[in-house]
């Protein structure tokens, strides 16, 4: 992609798993200069000293300023092509204009990938983006302005080779963080996959303290304190027949974990009631979970995926994210 070939980028994430460097990663490899940031600095960001500092908010707020002073004398020394931001969770309005002062040719992207409405005080730094992108379908419909692009899969999710030799195969899977009511309806899949006789594949993973509690509570099975590297939930997922897919209550936009499915190849059982309106879907490979009923279609689990399209597969790779969000070739 000749396109990046020499473009000057600064990229300010949130430290999103590994995401974040899949993105770095492809545009190095097309030859743009990265620089790369998080919004917070490291001692506010993870482990029980950084939620004891975010709740103490003045010593937490002269962290911020030190950290975003560095990025500023950082990024002075080069004249950018772009500024792309995820989510802008903790970067303040003065930071935002004070970089912008000091970059005034350089494109500022924003791209959210959590629903607005999760993301306190967005409104008021939304301004200082001259495009703002979405991977929620609702949001961008009802916001002018607000460019609709899902999320992305990645290459060593594309292709779908045979499990090794003597690697069992599993009927459902799920792997992610446990938060709002995931657990119990983990549990409730679980009942119904076992009293079916179909096997189903966890990887949850909390903070220690929410581990602690659980396993006081005996309740911590498949529960872990720390995310899975990401060629392991490749390889589970690969493993599965039906990927399942419990987002936020909140959140209405396609989840990594749908994205992923469709590069994969793979079924989706989902909560995510949109899903009915994108490209991918069919009923022979995406069928709804509803939470007041819930059931487990041993027809739809047990029969082969029907094959997408590849140019509608390829809309939803790396690449195509890469052009959509920097060239502005924003998704319909």
């Amino acid at each position: 992609m000749n396109t990046f070939a020499g473009k000057r980028i600064l990229f300010i994430g949130i430290g999103f798993y590994d995401y974040e460097a899949s993105i770095v990663e492809r545009l190095r490899r097309y030859g743009a200069s990265v620089q790369v940031f998080f919004d917070l600095p490291v001692i506010l960001r993870r482990g029980v000293l950084a939620a004891a500092l975010r709740r103490a908010d003045i010593k937490a707020l002269d962290f911020i300023k030190l950290h975003e002073r560095r990025i500023l004398r950082t990024a002075r020394r080069v004249p950018y092509d772009f500024v792309l931001i995820i989510k802008c969770v903790g970067l303040r309005p003065e930071f935002l204009q004070a970089l912008r002062h000091q970059q005034p040719r350089a494109e500022f992207i924003l791209y959210e990938w959590d629903s607005l409405a999760r993301i306190p005080g967005i409104e008021e730094r939304m301004p200082y983006f001259d495009r703002i992108l979405t991977f929620d379908r609702r949001e961008s419909a009802a916001r002018p302005g607000l460019q609709f692009r899902p999320l992305f899969y990645r290459e060593d999710s594309r292709s779908v080779p045979d499990c090794r030799v003597g690697q069992r195969q599993v009927d459902l899977c799920f792997v992610g963080w446990l938060h709002s009511d995931r657990l119990e309806m983990i549990r409730r899949i679980q009942s119904l996959a076992h009293s079916q006789g179909m096997s189903f594949c966890v990887y949850l993973y909390s903070g220690v303290f929410t581990s602690l509690k659980l396993a006081l509570a005996r309740n911590a099975r498949n529960v872990h304190f720390r995310p899975l590297p990401y060629h392991k939930v490749v390889e589970m997922n690969r493993r599965a027949s039906v990927i399942v897919d419990l987002p936020h209550a909140e959140q209405s936009g396609m989840t990594m974990r749908t994205i992923e499915a469709v590069g994969l190849g793979k079924k989706l059982m989902t909560t995510a009631s949109d899903v009915v309106n994108y490209d991918f879907f069919s009923d022979e490979n995406v069928q709804l979970l509803r939470p007041d009923d819930l059931r487990l279609d041993r027809a739809f689990i047990c029969t082969p995926a029907v094959p997408v399209s590849e140019e509608i597969r390829r809309r939803y790779s790396l690449d195509a994210w890469l052009e959509d969000v920097f060239l502005a070739r924003a998704a319909s």
